[in-house]
C-alpha cells in the first residue's frame, strides 16, 4: 500500500544552502549535499508513494533537470518563494502544481499561514530554515522543512500523529487521518 509523504525546502544545486550546512551535515559541495538529499529521499519513498513538497524544490532549471528524475514517488508541488521557473518545468516531474491545499482544516502551504488565518486548525508548512529561524514552535504549525527530519520526507500519518499529541486543543479524530491521506493522493 503506498503512503503520503511530506517534505519542503530541498534547494537542490543552490551553493548557499550548502556552506550553510557544511558545518553541521559535512557537505563538500552542492552535488554531496545534493546526492545525500536523493540517497534519504529514496530510503523512506518507493515508486508508489505520493510525495508533496510543500515549496523550493531546485535553485536551478539545471538541478531540477537532475535530481528529480532520480527522486522515488508520485510527486505533488505547493509552489514556494523559489520555485520561479515556468510552471512547464515543474510539470516534467510534478503531477500537479498547487499554491494552497486545505483538506480537512488541514493546510498545506509554504510560508507558515498567518495564526488568525488558521483558526484554531493545523498548518504543515516549509520555508523557516534551521539557520535561525528555528524558534517558529507554535502548536498549530508544523515546519516539514527537509533540514529538520534529516533530508528525507516524513510520512503523513507520523505527522499528524505527533501534532495531537502537541496541540492537543487540535486532533484529527477517528479516522480523519486516513481521509486527509486518502485526499492528498487523489488531488
Amino acid at each position: 500500500m503506498s503512503q503520503v509523504f511530506i517534505t519542503s525546502d530541498q534547494h537542490f544545486g543552490h551553493p548557499r544552502m550548502q556552506s550553510d550546512f557544511r558545518a553541521q551535515w559535512g557537505f563538500r559541495s552542492v552535488q554531496d549535499m545534493d546526492k545525500y538529499m536523493v540517497a534519504a529521499w529514496n530510503r523512506v519513498v518507493t515508486k508508489r508513494d505520493v510525495v508533496w513538497v510543500l515549496g523550493d524544490i531546485a535553485w536551478t532549471k539545471n538541478a531540477l533537470d537532475t535530481y528529480m528524475p532520480q527522486l522515488n514517488g508520485i510527486k505533488k508541488l505547493v509552489l514556494g518563494n523559489h520555485d520561479t521557473m515556468s510552471n512547464t518545468n515543474y510539470l516534467k516531474y510534478f503531477t500537479k502544481l498547487y499554491g494552497i491545499v486545505k483538506i480537512c482544516n488541514v493546510w498545506f502551504t509554504h510560508v507558515p499561514l498567518h495564526s488568525k488565518s488558521l483558526r484554531g486548525r493545523l498548518n504543515f508548512h516549509g520555508h523557516l530554515h534551521v539557520a535561525g529561524d528555528d524558534n517558529f514552535k507554535e502548536p498549530f504549525y508544523y515546519n516539514v522543512n527537509c533540514e529538520y527530519h534529516g533530508f528525507a520526507p516524513v510520512p503523513l500519518v507520523e505527522l499528524i500523529e505527533e501534532q495531537n499529541k502537541v496541540a492537543m486543543s487540535w486532533s484529527l479524530k477517528n479516522n480523519a487521518t486516513q481521509v486527509v491521506a486518502n485526499q492528498l493522493k487523489e488531488q
